[in-house]
């Protein structure tokens, strides 16, 4: 276009002589070649295309997304037009768990509305391809940011302190540079391939002024090995040493591991292939597979068909169907076949839950010909054998992945079984503040405990509440008050337990002498709540629903009069009904001081737990 064009040459040197722009930068080309209105609209239309990308995943963005979902990032800001960090975005957050910024009607929604201002932000500055219209792609475009969009900005640096992550930007962006004059204090690291030139550093000064700027260079080109890039590994080790800052909090803070994200991208580390469209179909069958796989060793081999649907692998699914060029004449790929190809399968007594296959499931119960039964019974033989799972599920994944496979054994401590086996070891819950639209409707002043921290935080708040003498708690296994961040808080006080499966009851009696426990039936088992009381007065509750391990929990602190006692409540109904089989439970019936409870023996809590017919199960 521009090859013998004497109008976009006059430009170029019209540019270079009165803006002092350099003849062969981005930028100035873009402004020469989009100088007419034809020329602009071919120009955007022709970027949309050759950005609008969302793969391949990369491991820097993945962490990125991770930082910010758990809010150790508050908000990230891109000049990219490209979509891959915002695939990994919605992989990691969902749509609903952030804000995404790319125009002045989406920053009008943010400031006017009070209520997204829990949620982080992602700030698209030059726009986005999948929105031609608003991509910014010249100097001019720059200096004209929206008042709007550079108050939001202003608002996200801050007043005081503000801390800058920059990865591979060289901040040589006069419309964001101008704005850090906000911040009294302002540290940035810089992950970048190269340090900032002399320029950079004195435009950030200038807009500084008599403040200073501190800024530690990072430079990623001199950690490269190979087809593994330095940044990859800064971040690593970046996911490293936060995991030992949260560590030494004792049990308030917590960094949830980076393993899966690792382990995804060295997988489908495919490159360009993706690009063509049959290799894009076998890259989304394979993100899927192991989607599931990954969901599955979360849940412990139970999972609900609702918290599949709302998984990454559900998304993945939706798209492969999407990109068949016409219906499969089989069930090849139907949701069925890719759950088990992951190492799921319906359940025989629930149509609305999968669970491990029986061919993968860890030590499988005697008496049963081999096979594990779905009956409660055999639930602690839902534990998924991750040798096992590797073994079957690597064969059904194409040559590119399993070449990737290959690769991850000969490289990484552990191989994929090991990562599996972390995965598996870890927390399996995320905490959303989106996914619950009960709450607010049910307590009169919920407060949302938007991350994993603030729920650990706000329960250690609880439990050191000195007139506290009993808790009740409600939990799948009551685990966590093992956890030595909870332990010596509750040793001294009288508890009050309802697991909805009994493997750590002989652990739990031995460690609290006043416990006292029953045993919901798993399938009813649908909420989880922490309160703390003064005899039978309670002080304050925590309380989040979650059914059949769903993997998505959105808890809320309770403090006011009216939503304390109505949580305490419902502890007592619930204790009621799980001393009870089934039946009709009056209000009369229902305790109204811990007194009134009662708990079985060991022996008893067993059989409550593990009693009732496959009829009783499916009411």
């Amino acid at each position: 276009m521009a090859s013998g064009d004497a109008g976009y040459e006059a430009e170029i040197r019209r540019l270079k002589r009165v803006y002092n722009f350099e003849d062969e930068a981005l930028e100035t080309v873009l402004f020469a070649l989009s100088r007419t209105p034809q020329g602009e609209r071919q120009i955007r239309k022709r970027l949309a295309e050759i950005y609008k990308r969302r793969h391949p995943t990369l491991f820097v963005y993945e962490v990125l997304a991770h930082l910010l979902k758990h809010r150790f990032l508050d908000a990230i800001i891109t000049f990219n037009f490209d979509e891959l960090l915002d695939q990994s975005l919605d992989d990691e957050l969902g749509k609903s768990e952030y804000v995404r910024v790319i125009s002045e009607r989406d920053c009008n929604m943010l400031l006017d509305h009070e209520s997204t201002g829990q949620l982080p932000i992602y700030l698209k500055l030059h726009g986005t391809a999948s929105d031609p219209e608003s991509l910014k792609f010249t100097r001019d475009a720059y200096f004209s940011m929206n008042e709007r969009l550079e108050l939001l900005v202003r608002n996200l640096l801050g007043k005081h302190r503000c801390t800058i992550l920059n990865v591979g930007f060289g901040m040589r962006s006069f419309d964001f540079t101008q704005l850090f004059d906000g911040p009294h204090t302002l540290t940035v690291y810089n992950f970048s391939h190269d340090r900032f030139d002399n320029r950079a550093i004195d435009e950030i000064q200038s807009a500084r002024g008599a403040r200073k700027v501190e800024i530690h260079e990072i430079e990623t080109k001199h950690y490269d090995h190979g087809q593994i890039s330095g940044t990859g590994i800064c971040f690593d080790e970046l996911a490293t040493t936060l995991d030992k800052l949260c560590q030494a909090t004792k049990g308030i803070a917590e960094f949830r591991s980076v393993t899966r994200h690792r382990l995804i991208t060295s997988l489908l580390d495919w490159g360009q292939d993706v690009t063509s469209p049959a290799m894009y179909h076998h890259y989304l069958e394979d993100r899927t597979t192991l989607e599931v796989a990954v969901s599955a060793i979360k849940g412990r081999g139970l999972l609900p068909i609702a918290s599949l649907a709302r998984e990454r692998c559900a998304g993945y699914y939706d798209r492969v169907r999407a990109e068949l060029p016409e219906p499969l004449p089989s069930t090849a790929n139907d949701w069925i076949t890719t759950c088990r190809r992951g190492g799921l399968q319906p359940s025989r007594i629930s149509n609305e839950t999968f669970v491990s296959r029986e061919d993968i499931r860890s030590n499988p119960p005697l008496g049963c010909a081999g096979q594990a039964s779905d009956d409660e019974a055999e639930l602690s033989n839902l534990t998924i054998d991750v040798r096992k799972l590797c073994e079957r599920m690597k064969p059904h994944l194409h040559g590119q992945t399993q070449d990737a496979w290959d690769k991850y054994e000969r490289e990484q401590v552990g191989g994929v079984v090991g990562a599996f086996k972390e995965l598996q070891d870890g927390s399996e819950v995320e905490v959303h503040i989106t996914g619950d639209s009960i709450c607010s409707k049910f307590f009169r002043e919920p407060e949302y405990l938007p991350t994993a921290t603030s729920l650990r935080a706000r329960t250690i708040h609880m439990l050191t509440k000195s007139a506290a003498n009993r808790v009740a708690v409600v939990a799948e296994t009551g685990t966590w008050l093992l956890n030595e961040a909870y332990r010596d808080l509750l040793k001294e006080k009288e508890l009050f337990l309802i697991v909805a499966f009994s493997k750590e009851i002989e652990n739990l009696q031995r460690e609290f002498p006043r416990i006292q426990i029953v045993s919901a039936r798993w399938w009813r088992h649908n909420r989880h709540m922490t309160i703390i009381c003064k005899d039978d007065t309670p002080l304050a509750g925590i309380y989040f629903a979650r059914r059949q391990r769903s993997l998505v929990v959105s808890p809320v602190y309770l403090d006011h009069e009216v939503d304390r006692e109505a949580l305490l409540k419902s502890f007592f109904t619930y204790w009621k009904r799980s001393e009870m089989t089934p039946a009709a439970l009056t209000i009369g019936e229902i305790p109204n001081r811990f007194a009134e409870l009662r708990a079985p023996r060991l022996v008893e809590v067993r059989r409550i737990g593990l009693g009732g017919t496959n009829s009783e199960k499916m009411a």
